[in-house]
């Protein structure tokens, strides 16, 4: 099972519920490529439940955040840090949103579990970052 760092189910139902009741229709992220299981455009490591686990994530974070936009979508997902063992180590991935025609992004950090599935936590990139990624290393001059 995939579920946030530091949620639970519980947690992501009630705050999904209390925008229901308070007049806010959920987000739409999901992108049609989910139809039939398949996965989102871009580089992700993420099988496509764990994919759409984050979306939702990210769906949440954008109503709260979304400065009125009503058709947020995820348009690229890309892995900046790879794992050193696929299916083992943590990895992190930047998801890109079009935000009404604003690119927002967000830091994904993705952990195996050892009891199975993977735990992940999302936050949004400040404009002000890089971006998310790592510094570029230079070499010997």
């Amino acid at each position: 099972m995939t579920h946030p760092k530091g949620t639970g189910r519980g947690l992501v139902t009630g705050l999904l519920v209390a925008l229901l009741i308070l007049g806010l229709p959920p987000l739409i992220l999901v992108h049609d490529a989910y139809a039939g299981g398949k996965k989102l455009p871009g580089s992700s490591l993420a099988n496509a439940v764990l994919q759409r686990d984050v979306a939702q994530q990210i769906a949440m974070l954008e109503m709260i955040f979304g400065e009125g936009c009503k058709k947020s979508k995820i348009i690229d997902t890309e892995v900046i840090e790879p794992p050193a063992t696929l299916n083992v180590d943590p990895w992190v991935e930047r998801w890109t949103v079009d935000r009404c025609g604003t690119r927002v992004h967000y830091r994904v950090e993705l952990t195996p579990s050892k009891g199975g599935g993977t735990d992940f936590g999302v936050s949004m990139i400040d404009e002000a970052d890089d971006g998310g990624r790592p510094e570029p290393q230079e070499g010997p001059r």
